[in-house]
């Protein structure tokens, strides 16, 4: 299946996760694979995860504590859960984690398969976001597209329209993400300066492409900057 989406599958039991892994290939581009949480946060910062299937009991830091660490950055991944049937208590603490669901283990191939079709098809259309003034953003590609125009974004670019979206509820100062960015790793000497120059260039840069005007980010003085939707 040629979809461009990675799966990062984290699971303890060789002959499970060795079984699972050739499933999963079906369905995904690149499967990355750990026993260890640990290892599992280091796959998940160096790679652009679309999905992660987590089991709750694993060496390192448990599968709770991958998810809830790849919420600190990132609200669009999609997080599944396999769990054994006396981790399912456990379950309570993924509250506010927005997993799409969990599955007992021995997972049955049935209840899998559907599992991952739904999963697929939840994250073709996650990519495609619906911004303000008719511009789709392609967030696995950095495409974006306005009727018959396209341009391609940068990874700075693509990632602070990521972090807008993440945060669509409220507005971001430039220090607010410069943080995220930091912490990720991206342009790591850029200053929050640096975010408006850039942010402003973004501005520019679609206003050429486009030959528009018309914008999806909103500029509000002393309180940042905030993106918006149709």
């Amino acid at each position: 299946m040629k979809n461009g989406l990675t799966l990062l599958y984290v699971e303890d039991d060789k002959v499970v996760r060795d079984n699972l892994e050739e499933i999963f290939k079906a369905y995904f581009d690149r499967v990355l694979t750990t026993d260890n949480g640990n290892k599992a946060i280091e796959l998940y910062e160096a790679n652009d995860i679309d999905v992660a299937i987590l089991d709750i009991s694993i060496l390192g830091i448990n599968g709770l504590k991958v998810a809830a660490k790849i919420r600190e950055t990132n609200q669009s991944t999609v997080i599944l859960m396999l769990s054994a049937y006396s981790d399912k208590d456990k379950l309570l603490e993924a509250i506010n984690l927005n997993l799409i669901g969990y599955l007992v283990k021995p997972v049955k191939h049935k209840e899998l398969k559907a599992t991952l079709e739904k999963i697929v098809a939840k994250v073709k259309n996650n990519n495609i976001i619906t911004l303000s003034n008719n511009y789709l953003f392609n967030r696995k590609s950095g495409v974006m597209s306005n009727f018959d125009k396209v341009t391609t974004l940068t990874k700075s670019e693509k990632k602070i329209i990521q972090i807008l979206i993440d945060n669509k509820h409220s507005f971001m100062s430039s220090l607010d993400i410069h943080a995220i960015l930091f912490y990720e790793e991206i342009e790591t000497d850029m200053s929050s300066n640096s975010v408006t120059q850039l942010i402003s260039r973004l501005n520019k840069k679609v206003a050429m492409a486009f030959d528009s005007h018309e914008y999806f980010i909103e500029n509000c003085y002393g309180a940042g900057y905030k993106i918006n939707f149709n």
